[in-house]
């Protein structure tokens, strides 16, 4: 998320940590955070399940305003490596 202009965009993380974008990425400055997958063929008749969170994943990196995880995407091809500890 790019806390200057309010862009944001998802990838899904893969269980071995890896990412990728599906659309292309707007050069600028922006936050990284993790944030469980959303199921979006819900059926709203149906009570409502719990969201399950990775607990692998320090609560720092939960929202754009905790994260410390930066990336300044440049023209081009961009690659990213975050140390989540």
């Amino acid at each position: 998320m790019s806390q200057k202009t309010g862009a944001a965009y998802k990838a899904l993380v893969k269980t071995d940590g890896s990412f990728a974008m599906d659309e292309p990425v707007r050069v600028g400055e922006y936050v990284a955070y993790v944030q469980p997958a959303v199921d979006l063929n819900l059926d709203m008749s149906a009570p409502p399940k719990p969201v399950s969170v990775n607990s692998a994943v320090p609560k720092k990196y939960a929202n754009d305003s905790m994260s410390d995880l930066h990336a300044s995407v440049q023209e081009g091809t961009n690659e990213f490596q975050f140390d989540m500890k």
